[in-house]
C-alpha cells in the first residue's frame, strides 16, 4: 500500500502468490561391490561400480586405477597407456563391470567420479578403493 499526496494519487493494495520451489539436491557418489570372477569363480575379480546422483543433462567421468593388478575394462571405458581406464557417465545410476587379476598380496583398484557440472552436496564420498584377490 502507498499512500497518495499532492502528486499521486494513493495505490491500492496488491497481492500475487508466488510459488517457491526448492532446487533438487544431488550427491555424486559410487558405490563398489565385488564377487568372484569367471570360471565358476575361480578366475579374476569381477568388481562392479555404479554412478549415482548426476544432474540431469550433466556429464561425469569415472577412472580406474590399478595398483598391482591386471584390469579388463568395459568397452565403454577408454583405457590408457597406464592401464587406467576412464569411463564417461551421462545419466545415472549408470553400472560398469570391471574383471581384476592381482598380481600381488596388496592388489587392489581405486575408482574416482568428478563432474564439473554437477552440484555435489558430498564430494568426500567420491573415491572408493577396493582391494583384491584371485
Amino acid at each position: 500500500h502507498q499512500d497518495g499526496n499532492d502528486d499521486y494519487l494513493a495505490a491500492g493494495d496488491v497481492t500475487q502468490p508466488v510459488t517457491v520451489i526448492a532446487p533438487k539436491v544431488h550427491d555424486l557418489t559410487l558405490s563398489v561391490t565385488t564377487s568372484h570372477g569367471w570360471l565358476f569363480g575361480l578366475f579374476g575379480t569381477v568388481v562392479n561400480v555404479q554412478v549415482v546422483g548426476l544432474d540431469p543433462g550433466a556429464h561425469a567421468t569415472l577412472t580406474m586405477t590399478p595398483n598391482s593388478a591386471l584390469v579388463w575394462s568395459p568397452s565403454k571405458c577408454d583405457t590408457n597407456r597406464d592401464h587406467t581406464a576412464t569411463c564417461q557417465v551421462t545419466s545415472t545410476p549408470s553400472s560398469f563391470n570391471f574383471l581384476a587379476l592381482a598380481l600381488s598380496g596388496h592388489s587392489s583398484l581405486d575408482f574416482a567420479v568428478t563432474s564439473t557440472d554437477t552440484q555435489d552436496t558430498d564430494p568426500t564420498d567420491n573415491t572408493k578403493s577396493v582391494p583384491i584377490g584371485n
